[in-house]
């Protein structure tokens, strides 16, 4: 994976990996940011959307 630390995409490529994969990150990184938006909510009733928001219409974009 292309953690801090680890080589780059190009370096492991450059030694013969074929498969490059970033295993459970993204789901990882996408509940931790939906818990972390519930915990927001829960104690202060604000919505706070991130920079990576997408809009309803996007995401119904997305998987149309």
């Amino acid at each position: 994976m292309a953690l801090s630390g680890v080589a780059s995409a190009d370096e492991i490529f450059a030694i013969g990996v074929k498969c490059y994969s970033a295993g459970s990150f993204m789901a990882e990184s996408a509940y931790g940011h939906v818990l972390a938006q519930m915990q927001i909510f829960q104690q202060t009733g604000a919505l706070q959307p991130a920079v990576s928001h997408l809009s309803y219409g996007e995401m119904n974009q997305m998987i149309s």
